[in-house]
């Protein structure tokens, strides 16, 4: 949980979910990589691009399959990923289990 609240704050408070690396990969292919659930389902609350394949073809799909993550597999194999509905307006509104965690992290760098 505390991952995917992080992941949250980044966006934010700026960070791009958009960006690629000079391979292509964007973070949810590193999340998938990872085998971090809870991570893919916050990137997906954000609108973040979840099917985008990198230069060698591989989408965060994939990757799980490779590593053996398979609920992140699972997860990603929904219909809903194979669509263009990532241009929208991305969730702000922190989930109350973030809460508690974005007060710490508020207190500890005030």
């Amino acid at each position: 949980i505390m991952i995917s609240c992080l992941v949250k704050l980044l966006v934010d408070h700026g960070a791009r979910h958009c960006l690629r690396t000079e391979v292509g990969w964007t973070p949810a292919h590193f999340a998938a990589e990872a085998g971090r659930l809870g991570v893919l389902r916050t990137l997906h609350s954000l609108h973040a691009a979840m099917d985008a394949a990198d230069l060698f073809g591989d989408t965060p799909r994939r990757l799980a399959e490779i590593y053996g993550h398979q609920d992140c597999s699972r997860f990603l194999e929904s219909p809903f990923f194979k669509s263009n509905h990532y241009n929208l307006q991305p969730q702000r509104t922190p989930s109350p289990s973030c809460s508690s965690f974005t007060s710490s992290y508020q207190q500890t760098w005030s």
